[in-house]
């Protein structure tokens, strides 16, 4: 836990002036405009795509004792190569990211052995900021999903009681996708719309879709009176 208030303790961690860097800002698209032969200008890429996120953080450690600030670096260094989340909370509520630390995390130790400056440098290769999971029922065969952030996210459906079979359709304005699975699950079923993976039995129509910002309908069928289903997912942002 990094605080953002000025050191009034010690034994904590605290962000210094420059704070967060590569954060707040959404990043930019990777593409670049192809070259038109013998004409003004370019052609526009395809598809816009954004790349990776890098985050900067600006801490500094302020210890009981040169004893303290060892064992708290060596906690720190533990954190390399590993999968890590970094979670920011701050007017914005709640967000998330997954990341790894993507260089040297070498300290700036003070006279006295005390106190130490160091930057912490995340790589996140989903560039996407996340808050928390929300979870919308399907009723009737039909569920409503809110997507209160800015940029599209990946849904996953779990569904509990006995299924064989399970659609779920997308088709509105602004997107529109169908999934497909088919089984024999006796105690329910799990599927990530992101690696369509399932808990067990078979995609038999792989067309899916992440949720767009807003508000959407979608056709959720189960094939089994006895099974309920519902949609969770977690918003997303530039």
């Amino acid at each position: 836990m990094l605080h953002g208030l000025r050191p009034t303790m010690r034994g904590s961690l605290w962000l210094t002036g420059k704070g967060i860097e590569g954060w707040y800002g959404a990043k930019g698209a990777g593409e670049e405009p192809v070259s038109r032969p013998q004409s003004d200008g370019a052609y526009w890429p395809s598809r816009l795509t954004a790349g990776t996120r890098t985050v900067t953080i600006h801490a500094a450690a302020v210890c009981r004792s040169s004893i303290h600030l060892a064992q708290l670096m060596d906690r720190l260094d533990a954190l390399a190569c590993r999968d890590l989340t970094l979670a920011v909370e701050d007017e914005h509520g709640r967000r998330t990211s997954e990341c790894y630390i993507s260089d040297d995390l070498e300290p700036a130790i003070l006279p006295g052995r005390g106190i130490a400056t160091f930057d912490i440098v995340l790589t996140c290769p989903d560039p996407l900021k996340y808050g928390p999971v929300q979870s919308f029922p399907a009723t009737a065969g039909t569920c409503v999903a809110v997507n209160n952030g800015n940029a599209p996210t990946w849904p996953r459906i779990k569904v509990t009681g006995p299924v064989k079979t399970l659609t779920v359709r997308l088709s509105d304005g602004d997107a529109d996708g169908l999934v497909v699975w088919q089984g024999d699950e006796k105690d329910g079923l799990e599927l990530d719309f992101r690696d369509m993976v399932p808990s067990s039995g078979t995609v038999t129509d792989d067309h899916a879709f992440p949720i767009p910002p807003g508000e959407h309908r979608l056709t959720v069928e189960t094939g089994n009176t006895g099974a309920t289903a519902i949609l969770l997912l977690r918003p997303a942002w530039r």
